[in-house]
């Protein structure tokens, strides 16, 4: 397809109706070219607005291949990749895996997150306490369904928590190592 535009005041600017006040100067071709503009192909205009072409001496000219261009292009594609690697760990996170003394899945955040409570100096007494009616307790699974619920003594939920704390952990490493790897590399290039 082809687009009409102009070099102007160091801009490539396409015709669009109201240009220099003149009323349906982008239906009319004779008008834009009478007005200076000039036939480009879309793939074209759509390179100079992506930052692969700049205006040089009143030319278009590609830049695409140069090192101050694949440099800036590497920086935002690291950053995506920062942001990416954050998604990754809260998907991750929030994922089901199936423990394998049981068979039901559990969510790595469980660890941190619904079975923390048990852990607290005063709930692990009162387990420990004989008189104590707290264990077993009921532990549902991440459908959330009782079929798939759980009965499940402290040594057993002691055992589930540290399961899924050792996910966590390398799920945490996992990113931790890209996102140092990503930031590295960043500073290494804006160090150039």
């Amino acid at each position: 397809m082809t687009t009409y535009a102009k070099i102007e005041n160091g801009q490539l600017i396409t015709a669009y109706n109201g240009y220099n006040g003149i009323i349906g100067l982008a239906d009319n071709i004779d008008l834009m070219t009478a007005n200076g503009f000039i036939a480009y192909d879309e793939e074209l205009i759509s390179k100079y607005f992506s930052g692969q072409l700049e205006i040089k001496d009143n030319t278009l000219v590609d830049i695409s291949d140069t090192p101050e261009y694949i440099k800036s292009q590497r920086l935002i594609q690291i950053d995506t990749e920062l942001s990416q690697a954050s998604i990754d760990y809260s998907t991750a996170m929030d994922t089901a895996v199936i423990y394998p003394v049981n068979g039901k899945s559990y969510k790595p955040s469980y660890a941190g997150d619904n079975y923390s409570w048990f852990f607290q100096a005063e709930n692990i007494s009162k387990a420990i306490d004989p008189t104590s009616t707290i264990f077993p307790v009921f532990i549902k699974d991440s459908t959330k369904l009782n079929e798939n619920g759980v009965n499940m003594s402290i040594a057993e939920l002691t055992q589930l928590t540290a399961f899924l704390a050792q996910i966590c952990d390398n799920l945490w490493t996992i990113k931790s190592n890209k996102e140092n790897d990503l930031l590295t590399e960043k500073a290494t290039l804006q160090g150039e």
